[in-house]
């Protein structure tokens, strides 16, 4: 994992704070330190500002122009028309090619907040809402990308259409879903059929692992074998 750390943060190198004022804005000169017992790398490079960056799987490695990324360097005050290869550190060159699908994840999960902006609630149950939230823009990011390699032929759904199907699954889980107890899910689901919001079915599974249809008790068919 790469991403931005801040030199005054807890637990960073604290030669940072001072070496940071050696760097000159516009440079594309770098310090890198390395942890003596972690895998932990912090970079600071020299852009139109001065990019702190931390990360867990790169070494301190600086890439030399030509291999690391392009830009558009200010001589004389004044900005060249067109990119230059430039030095980075190597978790730099990554972090440029990877930090814009954050800010997609971040759009996606903005459209669907539902932690609010009251004032009338603590932290906890935005902090809970919120990850609700990266768990829905997670999970509609991997269905999308299983939808893509298994099954191509087949309608992706949108994130709108997958918020409704999933606001109607969990209404019609009805009160239970209200209880304040851990409560461990069935040990099986019937996949043959996909009920959405608009056909009003609802599917459970008893102890035997046979899966009734609410909406007509008098069919019911074994999908599969008890697990419990």
């Amino acid at each position: 994992m790469v991403g931005t750390c801040q030199v005054n943060r807890s637990g960073v190198f604290p030669h940072a704070v001072k070496d940071k004022s050696s760097l000159k804005v516009g440079s594309y000169e770098s310090i890198l330190y390395q942890h003596r017992t972690l895998n932990l790398c912090y970079a600071m490079w020299a852009d139109n500002n001065i990019v702190k960056t931390l990360s867990n799987f790169h070494t301190p490695e600086i890439l030399e122009a030509g291999t690391g990324v392009r830009r558009r360097r200010k001589v004389d005050g004044k900005r060249e028309d067109k990119k230059t290869e430039v030095p980075c550190p190597s978790q730099q060159k990554h972090y440029s090619s990877t930090f814009h699908l954050i800010d997609k994840g971040n759009g996606k999960e903005s459209k669907y907040d539902m932690g609010g902006q009251t004032k009338g609630h603590n932290w906890a149950p935005k902090l809970s809402m919120r990850f609700w939230n990266f768990g829905l823009g997670n999970s509609h990011t991997m269905y999308s990308a299983l939808t893509k390699e298994h099954t191509p032929f087949r309608k992706k759904q949108s994130m709108p259409e997958c918020v409704k199907q999933l606001a109607h699954s969990l209404m019609q889980t009805g009160p239970s879903m209200r209880k304040r107890a851990a409560e461990h899910p069935e040990p099986s689901r019937n996949l043959t059929n996909i009920f959405d919001f608009g056909c009003g079915r609802k599917q459970r599974a008893d102890v035997h692992g046979e899966v009734a249809n609410t909406a007509n008790p008098t069919d019911c068919t074994a999908t599969a074998p008890n697990q419990r």
